[in-house]
């Protein structure tokens, strides 16, 4: 199936894993494909922000829902620990950046059974509009027929599911 995507789809993929990675999650979710989507750019990116009301912040929300929270020095400084002091130290026994890239892998991520679902989805969409080529805009049409982990923080987001499908629809291929 992977052939029949264009390469900003195929683009969309690979940030989706990279996102999933970067937030250390086990499997790659739709949440994962919106944010590969809106991280493209381009129309349907576009088309999405349009779509949702006080983007910056709801995409911000979306963005960091499952995004590790990191080290809290504060919290760590209030017994004593520097933090700054471990990671220098960190730095120098192990190599720059070992703190902050400890328990990241290249190994390849597994997509939830939702993300497979909405990846079949999208040739199915494109299927429909009778395109030979599964773009951008059929991941998200997938995503919005999947009604997955992006579907409901879109819609919770106050996103009209119907308009998005419909500007989606409206759209060249892209």
């Amino acid at each position: 199936m992977f052939e029949k995507f264009t390469t900003s789809a195929r683009e969309i993929v690979v940030g989706a894993q990279s996102t999933a990675r970067a937030e250390r999650a086990s499997q790659i979710d739709s949440r994962h494909l919106l944010l590969g989507v809106l991280d493209a750019g381009g129309e349907t990116a576009s088309t999405i922000i349009d779509a949702i009301p006080d983007a910056a912040a709801a995409l911000n929300r979306i963005r960091h829902a499952n995004a590790p929270s990191g080290l809290d020095a504060e919290a760590l400084a209030s017994i004593g620990i520097d933090i700054s002091g471990v990671t220098a130290r960190a730095d120098d026994v192990f190599g720059e950046g070992a703190l902050q890239n400890a328990g990241t892998t290249k190994r390849h991520i597994p997509f939830r059974n939702e993300a497979k679902k909405v990846l079949e989805l999208a040739l199915r969409e494109a299927i429909r509009l009778n395109e030979k080529s599964i773009g951008s805009r059929h991941i998200l049409l997938g995503i919005l027929r999947a009604r997955g982990t992006a579907y409901d923080a879109l819609v919770a987001e106050g996103v009209d599911v119907g308009a998005l499908r419909a500007s989606l629809d409206g759209l060249a291929a892209a």
